[in-house]
């Protein structure tokens, strides 16, 4: 087709997202991750728990409810926005009733609402920050349809006032003004906690910059270890919200669900809340569904239960991982919570001839990892290994065919220095 006759099938928006950039290591990944044989560390799901949520959401029914083929309430159903509040109270707020239904909205997965925020929230060329490495969707869920600009905030310490204060005035410079910073806690790809007085610091200087906080929560329950300073949900470090930050949390993660496309945002901005909802017709769930979520969020000795065996299985993981790490002598950051390990693999990746050439490298040899420049990560040869995508098997097979990839490149990078 010319590119005249291309034109004239989109408008120069679809063009535009058409065209829109995604990681390059994607194109290796879509090659290779339908293959049965291939163990796809790249994929952020926790299939370790799954079986324990399909008997649950069995027993809760079908779902279907008298009015269940008829139009439904955009925010959700009201008894769905009730058993969140309380669930979401219970678990992630200080259980005082300070989560209310009014202040949920419910629509179809997480990523649908931080493309609602960014769309509701920025204007186009406008500046969103991020503290790096980040999750390498936020890219496309929140600047494909606003228009936005992503700025990742880099440094060991990304969200402090002096990082926030040259970024902020970069964007400036360069004609993008910043409206929101989005902060995934805990965090993808490093499993890291934010600390609470960090969070409070960062929320209290938007507001005097006339920006919004978006907290990125869909790992809240996916904590498995403890630490000096313990995850706490935005819902319970303030007694109300603060009107510029919003939480986003779903089931896709904490509740092995990433194909049921449920979740929420709960704010207590009701321009906020009005502006979303106008577009919610296009994102809402199915009704029977919100049902079923409401029948098993609202067992509480159900979920006690759940979260515990499935932290259980987290750490399990996340400790077969490690050993072998460390066996192999790869650095790496030890997570406190979600499904992944950040780990280095510098200077194997350097010999094999860059990240995406590791990444097929890896790929060749049947395994998947998702790389660190994909992440907008600072320094070459970080890579993210979800460690709860596959069982303990496939684990364990999955780690040897990395080291595999990782001595045939070094046992042909020493030959070449001999050769030399």
């Amino acid at each position: 087709m010319q590119e005249s006759e291309r034109q004239s099938v989109v408008s120069a928006r679809g063009m535009g997202i058409s065209e829109f950039p995604r990681p390059e290591f994607m194109e290796t990944y879509l090659e290779h991750s339908g293959k049965k044989t291939v163990v796809n560390f790249a994929m952020a799901e926790n299939r370790l728990s799954k079986g324990i949520v399909m008997k649950k959401l069995h027993e809760a029914g079908d779902g279907l409810q008298e009015g269940s083929l008829s139009y439904a309430d955009y925010s959700g159903e009201p008894v769905l926005r009730e058993a969140l509040s309380v669930f979401m109270d219970k678990y992630m707020g200080k259980g005082e009733g300070a989560v209310r239904p009014s202040d949920l909205t419910v629509l179809n997965g997480a990523g649908s609402v931080l493309v609602q925020l960014a769309y509701c929230l920025t204007d186009p060329t406008d500046a969103v920050l991020s503290p790096g490495p980040l999750y390498y969707g936020f890219n496309r869920d929140l600047c494909a349809y606003s228009g936005a600009v992503l700025v990742t905030l880099n440094g060991r310490d990304p969200l402090s006032l002096p990082v926030l204060k040259k970024a902020f005035k970069e964007a400036k410079d360069k004609g993008n003004t910043p409206r929101v910073i989005v902060i995934a806690n805990p965090g993808n790809p490093t499993g890291a906690v934010v600390e609470q007085f960090v969070l409070r610091s960062v929320a209290q200087w938007a507001a005097e910059h006339n920006m919004h906080v978006i907290l990125d929560e869909v790992y809240a329950l996916s904590v498995f270890r403890s630490s000096p300073y313990a995850f706490r949900s935005g819902a319970a470090i303030w007694d109300t919200l603060p009107q510029n930050v919003h939480i986003v949390w779903g089931l896709s993660k904490d509740f092995c669900a990433s194909g049921l496309r449920c979740a929420c945002l709960y704010t207590r901005n009701e321009q906020v809340s009005t502006a979303v909802r106008k577009f919610a017709y296009f994102y809402q769930v199915s009704r029977p569904l919100q049902y079923q979520v409401a029948a098993m969020l609202s067992d509480h000795a159900w979920v006690d239960s759940y979260l515990q065996t499935m932290r259980g299985d987290l750490l399990a993981a996340c400790n077969t991982v490690e050993e072998a790490l460390r066996s192999n002598d790869v650095e790496f950051m030890p997570p406190q919570a979600a499904f992944f390990v950040w780990c280095n693999f510098a200077s194997t990746c350097k010999a094999a001839g860059g990240e995406l050439a590791f990444i097929k490298r890896l790929a060749a040899e049947g395994v998947l990892l998702v790389n660190g420049k994909a992440c907008n990560a600072e320094e070459e040869g970080w890579f993210r290994l979800c460690f709860a995508s596959c069982t303990t098997p496939d684990l364990k097979l999955g780690l040897e065919r990395i080291f595999k990839v990782c001595n045939r490149i070094d046992e042909d990078s020493d030959a070449k220095l001999c050769w030399v």
